[in-house]
């Protein structure tokens, strides 16, 4: 299984870092692989879960971070 966190990094009210730390805290045990993709313009959340869904189908899982 592949789990796709997309992080916008400029949202919310906690640092790019402390978000990363925590996403890679908590799924460090697991053995799937974890896949972090950082949006940068509008758009670009949509993009990647689209994209993600379509490279790894049914063994993919896309979570969306950041935000108020």
């Amino acid at each position: 299984m592949k789990f796709v966190f997309v992080v916008n990094p400029n949202a919310g009210h906690q640092d790019r870092d402390k978000i990363l730390s925590r996403i890679k805290s908590t799924f460090r045990q697991l053995d799937d692989e974890m896949i972090i993709e950082e949006t940068k313009c509008q758009g670009d959340a949509k993009r990647i879960a689209a994209e993600s869904t379509q490279k790894y189908g049914g063994d993919c899982v896309v979570v969306s971070c950041g935000g108020d």
